[in-house]
Formats: C-alpha cells, structure tokens, sequence
C-alpha cells in the first residue's frame, strides 16, 4: 500500500499517550506517532522524507486548550508492505524494529520502485510474527 498525502501535528501538550508528533494520511487516519523529536527525525530520515510548516496556531478544544500547534505536509512517499515468507524481503533491506498489528516485530525497509518501502511481518504467520517481550517493546516506544 503507498503511503501519501500524509500530515504531521506537532502539538505543544502531548496528546493519547503521550505523543507530541502524530503523522495522519488521507482523510485524518492515524499512520504512526512520536513521543520523541529524535524518533519523528530517524523516521523521516528512514524514509528519505522531509516537512514543510503549512498551518500553526493555538487549540481550542480538547485535551490541548491552550497549546500551540503545528502542521506540516510530509515531502514523499512511503510504501507499506506485508509479508508472510522471509524471501520477500529484497536481499539489500535493512532490518529494523517497527510496529505490525500493535506489537514490536524486526520488519525490513528498502528502495524499491524509487520509494522507500517498509516490510512488516504478516501477523497470521507466526513462523515469521515474532513480537519482541513486553518489557523490550515499552523500552524501544518510550524512546521514539
């Protein structure tokens, strides 16, 4: 699936569970979320992405009265690919830990077509879907 048309709120008071940068696509679907500028900027840069400030000012509803905002329209393209055989994966990708179906998995990331792709371990194949323990998966999303 291409990833495009994607937005990304930087909101001064944290929002759900403590997320300051939220990047959302299409019609406000939520796509991933940073407590961490650090996380935001390794993600872009994993991605090959950049932003560009479109709208700022400060929220009136919500847990976030008060707080100023921002919002940025996210520069590429990301493609988002399951896959249920490790042969799939494109002999030059990266792995990476990075979120499947709510849990930390190791995916993969490469170029293809000239866009960079992420491939997440489809959950259905528990040969290949291998959540990393609790504790591990708290540590790695407290710091992005």
């Amino acid at each position: 699936m291409k990833i495009s048309n994607m937005r990304l709120t930087v909101t001064e008071k944290p929002v759900g569970c403590g997320y300051r940068y939220c990047i959302s696509h299409y019609a406000a679907m939520g796509y991933r979320a940073f407590r961490t500028e650090k996380g935001l900027n390794e993600w872009l840069k994993s991605f090959e992405l950049s932003v560009e400030l479109i709208d700022e000012g400060i929220s009136h509803h919500g847990e976030n009265t008060g707080g100023w905002y921002k919002v940025y329209r996210v520069i590429g393209e990301v493609r988002d690919e399951s896959f249920t055989d490790i042969n799939q994966i494109p002999t030059e990708a990266i792995k990476i830990t990075d979120l499947s179906n709510g849990s930390m998995v190791d995916c993969y990331i490469s170029k293809v077509d000239g866009i960079v792709t992420i491939f997440r371990p489809n959950p259905n194949y528990k040969d290949i879907y291998k959540p990393l323990p609790i504790a591990e998966h708290r540590k790695i999303a407290l710091a992005r």
